[in-house]
């Protein structure tokens, strides 16, 4: 044997004692090969470093930032993780969730997520409200895996991403930009609006700034979307309940897309308190007036035609 092939001997022992798992990948390869194809054998050992890999899910390529459309770095966990891609997508409040392999139900429930999310894009950054990129949600904590498993166990589930803290002036602007029904707040919903328009605790955002220091939180998860909730005579205290962003994200989308809007003739409670906690809010579609009412009533109140619709995914 010549000194050039014990150097190569040498070497090749070093990177096997250096690399062992990648050494193993590549023995498997050529034996699946029979050791005679190197190149097979190369692409072999690709294939299956690829197929180890995880897939996140809710991919920005389909979802293009809109031109000029800035956000802030992550913060908290999911700043370590994501290295600093919030000029990709906003701040994230939440925890992420792991990774997991996905199958075809994850592939619909993230191209439901994807289009939700670009509908909103053009609803919403044309009144200078910036949208986030799809990819920051699952940076923030939302699980595509876990949407997948509710929309396959509810079929009445829809995808809704919603802005929560733009305020009513903000939706009473976003309906008439479609020529959508009129938004009519009752005097105590308008006046405790800013307590409604949050998101409870938990539950994954994705923060976006705006001028003169406010900033909105955008969430993503599915609400029960049938005509009617699917148990009435409830009162509030049967939640968990969509947030009014949502509920109102939910009916806008789906004006903009001609589809039917819900509680043509029930009320759907919205989560959070207000009249010092003795009230709550809930929904309703006035189809005769073409409007959807907010009204409150006392927490405990329990109608026929009142119901629950409880958000999934989070």
């Amino acid at each position: 044997m010549t000194a050039p092939q014990n150097r190569s001997d040498d070497e090749l022992a070093l990177a096997r004692a250096m690399f062992p798992e990648t050494a193993a990948l590549l023995d498997r390869a050529l034996e699946r090969n029979g050791g005679a194809d190197p190149l097979s054998a190369l692409d072999a050992v690709l294939d299956e470093a690829a197929g180890a890999l995880p897939r996140v899910g809710f991919s920005a390529a389909a979802a293009p930032a809109a031109p000029g459309q800035s956000a802030d770095a992550p913060t908290g966990p999911a700043a370590s993780r994501s290295g600093g891609a919030g000029d990709r997508a906003g701040e994230t409040r939440g925890e992420p969730g792991a990774s997991r392999a996905s199958g075809p139900a994850d592939a619909d429930v993230e191209g439901r997520a994807i289009a939700t999310i670009a509908r909103m894009r053009r609803l919403f950054e044309p009144l200078g409200l910036p949208v986030p990129e799809p990819e920051a949600f699952v940076a923030a904590g939302v699980d595509p895996a876990v949407l997948a498993a509710a929309v396959a166990a509810d079929p009445t589930l829809e995808i809704v991403a919603a802005p929560h803290g733009i305020g009513a002036e903000a939706w009473d602007a976003a309906f008439r930009s479609v020529q959508g029904p009129e938004l009519v707040f009752a005097s105590e919903v308008r006046d405790g609006f800013a307590q409604l328009d949050r998101l409870p605790g938990g539950v994954p955002s994705v923060g976006v700034p705006l001028a003169f220091g406010r900033r909105i939180e955008w969430s993503l998860r599915a609400i029960p979307a049938d005509s009617r909730p699917a148990v009435l005579g409830l009162s509030h205290a049967h939640g968990p309940h969509p947030t009014v962003a949502e509920m109102l994200a939910l009916q806008l989308g789906r004006f903009a897309e001609a589809g039917a809007l819900v509680d043509p003739g029930t009320f759907t409670w919205l989560d959070g308190h207000i009249g010092g906690g003795k009230l709550a809010a809930r929904h309703v579609y006035d189809a005769g007036e073409h409007a959807i009412r907010l009204s409150a009533r006392e927490v405990g109140s329990q109608g026929p035609h009142m119901g629950a619709r409880p958000p999934a995914g989070s």
